[in-house]
């Protein structure tokens, strides 16, 4: 899935003409955005320039390695909630595969749960819930950033969110020039979101 946003200048918005002419000189003479900070700051994004998707992180400084490997047990109690019987049991040999299990040997299931769950499993879950590029998507979804980018009249700037299939690892949103983040800025200002956006250069 992939939803555009863009920003409106006028239209009930404090994102006037003069304004987006300020930002889009200082973009085109320092390649920056300008940041107009939020009186107070409750949260940041890390908006990581020259990245694949030029995309941003939540409260995260610099990317960091895929967090360790949960068990399989506490994989399935993330992704499914608590699982006991048979339910439990049809979970274990869906994701551990290679797993040959008695379901009357509630030791061999112990066992089983207790190993680390197959890396390509808790490599795409990671990345579509816990990971800070997908933490940023779902503190921005919600938001009323601004309206689906058409090409139409006044819209200047834009946002991409970015969702792909569960096993592509990608969900994270796009900024793709520093005018669009002094845009971007602007209106989680604007909502008083408290979000600071900080270039990650």
């Amino acid at each position: 899935m992939f939803d555009r946003r863009t920003f409106l200048v006028g239209a009930g918005s404090s994102l006037t003409l003069s304004l987006v002419k300020k930002f889009r000189w200082f973009a085109e003479e320092y390649d920056k955005p300008v940041i107009e900070a939020p009186p107070k700051v409750e949260g940041t994004l890390y908006w990581d320039f020259g990245s694949e998707g030029n995309a941003l992180r939540l409260d995260e400084e610099s990317k960091y390695d895929l967090e360790p490997q949960p068990t399989l047990g506490e994989y399935l109690e993330l992704v499914y909630g608590k699982q006991e019987g048979d339910d439990l049991l049809d979970l274990v040999e869906s994701y551990a595969y290679k797993a040959v299990l008695d379901p009357d040997d509630p030791e061999q299931l112990a066992v089983e749960l207790a190993k680390p769950v197959e890396f390509e499993f808790w490599d795409s879950y990671w990345h579509r819930n816990e990971s800070p590029e997908a933490k940023a998507y779902e503190r921005l979804e919600g938001l009323d950033i601004g309206p689906i980018l058409t090409g139409g009249d006044g819209q200047v700037g834009e946002v991409e969110f970015v969702e792909c299939g569960f096993f592509s690892n990608n969900k994270y949103v796009a900024v793709p020039d520093p005018l669009s983040v002094s845009l971007l800025q602007h209106r989680l200002t604007e909502l008083g979101t408290n979000l600071l956006v900080v270039a990650d250069y």
